[in-house]
């Protein structure tokens, strides 16, 4: 029975599924042509050809003018320092929760292999059920909100970091008196963290031109893991030693413990960057599709959203309410984003 359950049929069973999953993509997804998504829509340059990809692409720029202008994105920014905080909480706990149950609550020496293996299953376990809940959730909640207000992506994660950030406290505090609380504390905490995934990726799409998102897309992942999900299994492995060996009445749990504490006020942080997000993101989405459209020439009058943006210092939305701006609805501007 312990060599069905062992860790290595992870390694054995993964494999074949992404070989498995590798030819569907390769035979049945259908790659729309480089370029096709950059380019000007016929309807809006008569002179563009059939094929997307001879059209009006949108300019590309250097690599440092990229960097330049992705960061100015504050929504973008802050969303991006969101999500370090998420993966921060992600790395720590997956790194350490297991260990920390298994010194709390595995005891007894004689059952403590059947203990830790029970650990690491349930853990497993809840982690595939609310990432993929979470996702969902937090999908669905996107959707069904960005009718009723145009900043709900922020504010859903924001709202999932806050519910989730007591449940990661009780999560650290609640082994040594109820395994059952805790384990239904680390469901909850999971869960409300996955409502975050769906949104967050979104408001990259929609806050970066085409030209962009997958150099935001990659700014975002080395961010978020480099300073997230790398770093703090490495912070609170510090400071738990530091906590060990500097106070002769801690044992390993508890010093584990306290070091795991500071997971829960991250998701607080995380939150506040969220919320700030939130203020910045329908000005910032609304910049992307002015800029759009005065790269494929449609315009029409209004001033150039950069210069308005990064020369003059106003934001996106001061830059929209300027009532010197008459002319600004005189040319009806489509939208091109979803």
């Amino acid at each position: 029975m312990a060599y069905l359950f062992s860790w290595r049929w992870a390694f054995r069973v993964t494999p074949p599924l992404a070989i498995l999953f590798t030819m569907i993509l390769f035979f049945f997804a259908e790659e729309p042509p480089r370029g096709a998504t950059e380019v000007v829509p016929v309807s809006l340059n008569d002179e563009a050809e059939d094929d997307p990809v001879d059209g009006d692409k949108l300019s590309l720029r250097d690599f440092l003018t990229d960097l330049r202008l992705i960061w100015a994105v504050r929504s973008f920014a802050f969303s991006t320092f969101a999500f370090t905080a998420i993966t921060f909480i992600s790395g720590a706990l997956s790194g350490w929760g297991p260990a920390f149950l298994q010194r709390v609550v595995c005891t007894d020496a004689a059952d403590a292999g059947r203990c830790k293996s029970e650990i690491n299953y349930k853990f497993g376990i809840i982690g595939s059920i609310t990432g993929v809940a979470g996702t969902l959730i937090g999908a669905v909640l996107s959707q069904r909100y960005a009718r009723a207000t145009s900043n709900s992506d922020p504010v859903i994660c924001c709202v999932g970091l806050l519910a989730a950030a007591p449940f990661i406290y009780l999560a650290v505090f609640l082994p040594p008196i109820s395994t059952l609380y805790t384990w239904v504390s680390v469901f909850l905490a999971e869960l409300f963290i996955g409502f975050t995934w769906a949104p967050t990726t979104a408001m990259l799409l929609y806050v970066t031109l085409p030209t962009q998102r997958s150099f935001a897309a990659g700014i975002q992942t080395l961010t978020s893991h480099l300073l997230g999900d790398a770093l703090s299994p490495i912070f609170v492995g510090w400071l738990a030693d530091n906590l060990y060996f500097n106070n002769d009445d801690l044992t390993r749990g508890r010093a584990l413990q306290y070091a795991l504490y500071p997971t829960s006020a991250f998701a607080v942080i995380g939150a506040i960057f969220f919320g700030i997000s939130a203020k910045y993101v329908v000005g910032d989405r609304r910049m992307v599709e002015i800029q759009e459209h005065e790269q494929i020439g449609s315009a029409g009058a209004l001033p150039e959203p950069s210069e308005a943006y990064f020369g003059q210092g106003s934001t996106p939305r001061e830059w929209m309410e300027d009532p010197t701006l008459k002319d600004r609805e005189a040319s009806p501007r489509p939208a091109l984003l979803p």
